[in-house]
């Protein structure tokens, strides 16, 4: 939940490729999203989104625009 949380609020997000993160963190759409178990691309995906002001705008508008189409805002449930 807190990813999803994340995401509403236009957080640039990382995360890995771990149960239920895949279907709303999509790489390099909505966040940066990296193998787990994989502290080296954990550090450089960081600071990729630290360094790209543009890639931290991008991602992080598209992840909240996913959010407001997809989940309740108010209650962060599937609207589907």
């Amino acid at each position: 939940m807190h990813l999803l949380e994340a995401m509403a609020l236009g957080t640039p997000c990382v995360g890995t490729d771990v149960t239920g993160m895949p279907e709303v963190l999509r790489n390099r759409t909505t966040g940066l999203m990296i193998a787990q178990n994989d502290p080296v691309a954990l550090a450089d995906a960081l600071e990729e989104i630290l360094q790209d002001a543009s890639l931290r705008v991008r991602v992080a508008t598209r992840s909240r625009q996913l959010i407001e189409s997809e989940f309740d805002i108010h209650g962060l449930k599937a609207n589907k």
